[in-house]
């Protein structure tokens, strides 16, 4: 969850609300323009964003964050502009206070850096989708130039700095890959980077400001009200590997373990050895839900949030889903 000040956390709960959004456009010749709020079209400022895939909890999951707008061409001001490829350094703010004179102070939050993908052209109006750095590993790992044996750290490392990312080091220890010989020809960067989040026990995200990063779910105070009851909640016992070798390693129990096959630089279990798997994911409790709330564009995907259901039950549980709308609700799940 992005830090926010005092002044936020009272006025995002409360009715009234208005948001501004601005995005810092750069276009591949290097020239920048400014689009706001007044230039998006009302509630087609949508971002997408996932920690695993929606109806399922997994490890490792390397999800590609998403934009999409809709401006406003209605006076023909974009008509000379090519969007292409063009970078969007995308921010939203609370209104946190307005003057006498109407003067307005915003709270600014950074929600990512997105490069368009897609632009579709209507008489009145421009349709874009934009993703973020996560796509920029869907180039073929073949062209990596990797020496084995090398540890998941390194490989990390080497793949972002492949592909031009900027990068975290990940805290992941000190595993090994020994041999590649099992990676698909037609592996991508960023199958190779999910594979090693895998073994890790974390996701891989691109942060708010492009920088690609492994993460794990971490605790907040945010409060979610559902207004049906909640049930299926379980809590993970254990977690079973199952080498290149097709032999399956256990840690913990099977009453509710995950599984993780056909994991190509798995060629030991060594990683089970972590403390990463007891630490953070044995005891996990997961509770499945989907819900339709006031729009917070500080919440984010693998945020821990309190889940209070329609008897008054609640459960803590993370999110994995979420997309946020400028103006309307955002769907979290």
């Amino acid at each position: 969850m992005q830090n926010t000040s005092t002044l936020y956390k009272e006025l995002i709960k409360q009715s009234g609300r208005m948001f501004r959004a601005r995005i810092a456009v750069t276009f591949p010749d290097g020239s920048s323009a400014e689009l706001t709020d007044e230039n998006i079209m009302q509630s087609s400022f949508v971002i997408t964003t996932g920690t695993s895939d929606e109806g399922s909890f997994s490890i490792g999951n390397a999800i590609i964050g998403q934009l999409d707008i809709e401006l406003d061409n209605s006076d023909g001001r974009y008509d000379n502009m090519t969007f292409e490829d063009a970078e969007f350094d995308t921010r939203v703010a609370l209104i946190v206070r307005q003057s006498y004179d109407n003067v307005l102070t915003p709270e600014w939050l950074r929600k990512g850096i997105f490069t368009v993908e897609e632009v579709t052209v209507d008489e009145n109006y421009i349709k874009i989708t934009a993703f973020d750095n996560m796509s920029k590993l869907d180039t073929p790992f073949s062209d990596v130039n990797v020496t084995f044996p090398i540890t998941l750290k390194s490989l990390f490392q080497t793949i972002c700095s492949a592909c031009s990312l900027p990068y975290d080091t990940p805290d992941i220890g000190n595993i090994t890959v020994g041999k590649n010989q099992e990676i698909p020809e037609e592996a991508s960067c960023r199958d190779v980077i999910s594979y090693i989040a895998q073994l890790a026990c974390r996701f891989v995200y691109a942060d708010v400001n492009g920088t690609i990063k492994m993460g794990w779910y971490r605790d907040t105070d945010y409060i979610i009200g559902e207004r049906q009851k909640l049930s299926g909640s379980v809590t993970i016992s254990g977690v079973q590997l199952t080498d290149t070798g097709d032999i399956a390693h256990r840690l913990g129990t099977a009453d509710y373990c995950l599984m993780i096959d056909d994991n190509p630089i798995a060629t030991s279990a060594d990683a089970l050895s972590e403390p990463v798997w007891q630490d953070d994911l044995i005891g996990m409790s997961l509770t499945p839900f989907e819900a339709e709330v006031l729009s917070d564009p500080a919440l984010e995907a693998g945020d821990i949030v309190t889940v209070s259901d329609l008897h008054g039950n609640t459960y803590r549980t993370p999110v994995t889903n979420l997309t946020y709308r400028l103006d309307g609700k955002m769907t979290v799940s």
